[in-house]
């Protein structure tokens, strides 16, 4: 056998080798990428439902909640932080478009950061160009109330953006 057959054997066997070993690897870390989405999409579907009970059983009101998906921010938190936003009666600006409430999945401030969202503050009530979704949303009779909304229309999405 000449040295170049014998080198194309030598190759042949190491690639044979260590292509399991490859696979194994790289199914591994799929089966692994897999699994912690499967935890990002639980722990989303556990904030957007915790918000979701939190306003229709303490806001009147509110007609629609319609959830916008969720996304690992880029640079900021991520990818430790998962962001999952939402919007309320249908509520769009310019701006922001339907992203008007952001929450960071696993967050203990769901109720007091909802609370902030939804209503006008005080100190803004008589300034023009402040709080204009919560004036919004205050004309279509969004107020905090023991009634609560029991026939809103809940929108859950959990697809990743």
């Amino acid at each position: 056998m000449n040295k170049k057959k014998s080198i194309i054997l030598i190759v042949f066997l190491i690639i044979l080798a260590i292509t399991p070993l490859l696979v194994k690897n790289i199914g591994g870390y799929m089966k692994e990428q897999k699994e912690l989405n499967d935890k990002y999409v639980e722990a989303v579907k556990e904030t957007q439902e915790l918000v979701s009970n939190y306003i229709v059983e303490n806001f009147e009101g509110i007609k629609t909640i319609e959830w916008n998906g969720w996304a690992t921010p880029k640079g900021f938190g991520g990818p430790f932080a998962i962001h999952t936003s939402m919007t309320v009666n249908g509520y769009e600006d310019d701006m922001k478009g339907k992203d008007q409430f952001t929450y960071t999945v696993g967050t203990e401030y769901i109720e007091d950061y909802t609370d902030a969202s939804l209503l006008v503050s005080p100190a803004l009530e008589d300034i023009g160009g402040a709080d204009l979704m919560q004036k919004e949303l205050q004309k279509q009779g969004v107020k905090k109330s023991k009634v609560g909304s029991p026939n809103a229309k809940i929108i859950y999405n959990l697809e990743e953006n």
